[in-house]
């Protein structure tokens, strides 16, 4: 490790609860209650001139509704839900 190098780490984690994500208080657009955890990992070199890190993303795999349409008097409702588990690698270099 150079002199002035650094390690730096960050962990979020969230729970949140039950929410209905239409606007009719349909059944079929109740999200669950859910946990998320994000991660990140990050050498700095001594300066912070450059940077790497790893970092993953929804790491329990959450399947969460972002929203949700009742469009059942046209016979179907829709619903969008948000990324599964992610990872990946960033550099970062400045001048």
């Amino acid at each position: 490790l150079q002199t002035g190098a650094e390690f730096v780490g960050r962990v979020d984690f969230s729970y949140t609860t039950e929410q209905q994500r239409g606007l009719t208080n349909t059944p079929l657009l109740v999200q669950d209650a859910y946990p998320m955890l994000n991660a990140r990992l990050a050498y700095r070199s001594a300066g912070e001139r450059w940077e790497a890190a790893v970092f993953g993303t929804n790491l329990t795999d959450e399947r969460v509704m972002t929203m949700g349409f009742d469009l059942s008097s046209l016979g179907f409702i829709a619903s969008q839900y948000g990324p599964p588990r992610q990872w990946g690698v960033s550099l970062k270099y400045s001048f």
